[in-house]
């Protein structure tokens, strides 16, 4: 087994600082007795990377993209003082309020998945992530319902599962924002942003993309945008800040360019 000792040098007797400071090392003694200088460490890899840049090994887990959300009477958004009695209003990065949700919101769906979720229980909400699906078959190989059936005594059990839109979205904000960077050929700035639809909304939105999908922007979603307001509504004993979306400006060779490019960029 080595063992480590170090030289002591008197620097005031040493030729010069820097040649002491050369002989002032550690020495590695082997079992054998020969000595084998040690060579330290490496300058810190953080010293070594490009000015602006990052290093080191990283993989989407370590990004936090933006969310469009709405301020709702309940939840997370609620509780934050900035965001009280702000129901309706949209928020970009669960930081800026981009929407009073009267004002409308003009954006371009990139990307979207549409999904299954599990409806949790309201002693579960909160508690754990709902259980998702790719297809109808899985739902239903997974116990869940996604219509609504009758219980025997004059009523409906409400479907336990419902349908999800996840979309990718370029969102046009002030070019003020830090969240709002990329300047478009139409001279306005844009941020990008992760978009989740389901509930009440998911007829008045996320059929609204659906549907555009198959008839107006049938070519690519990345034909046109959509406007984006909220609406208080109710259903039932229950209410809620509703999703409102409607087609806007078709978009020309040069924006449609720009978000494909913006799409492979993230």
């Amino acid at each position: 087994m080595a063992t480590t000792k170090n030289k002591v040098i008197d620097l005031n007797a040493a030729a010069s600082t820097e040649a002491a400071l050369v002989r002032n090392e550690t020495e590695v003694v082997h079992e054998d007795g020969s000595l084998v200088p040690y060579q330290g460490s490496k300058s810190p890899a953080l010293l070594e990377g490009g000015v602006g840049e990052i290093e080191g090994e990283d993989d989407f887990s370590d990004i936090k993209l933006p969310r469009l959300q709405i301020v709702q009477g309940v939840g997370p958004l609620s509780q934050n003082p900035k965001f009280r009695n702000r129901g309706g209003a949209i928020v970009f990065a669960g930081e800026e309020i981009i929407s009073d949700g009267a004002n409308p919101i003009r954006l371009t769906v990139v990307k979207a998945l549409k999904d299954y979720e599990e409806k949790l229980p309201d002693g579960e909400f909160g508690t754990r992530s709902p259980l998702r699906a790719n297809t109808q078959a899985e739902v239903f190989a997974q116990g869940g319902t996604l219509l609504k059936v009758p219980d025997g005594k004059g009523g409906f059990n409400m479907p336990s599962w419902r349908p999800a839109l996840t979309c990718l979205v370029a969102v046009e904000g002030d070019p003020k924002s830090p969240f709002f960077p990329y300047l478009a050929p139409n001279g306005k700035s844009y941020g990008v942003a992760i978009w989740k639809i389901s509930g009440w909304s998911y007829s008045t939105a996320a059929k609204t993309i659906l549907t555009a999908a198959k008839f107006a922007y049938r070519e690519s979603l990345l034909s046109g945008e959509f406007a984006l307001t909220t609406k208080y509504d109710t259903y039932g004993k229950n209410s809620a800040y509703v999703c409102q979306l409607v087609y806007g400006d078709r978009h020309s060779a040069d924006m449609k360019d720009f978000l494909k490019t913006f799409a492979a960029s993230i």
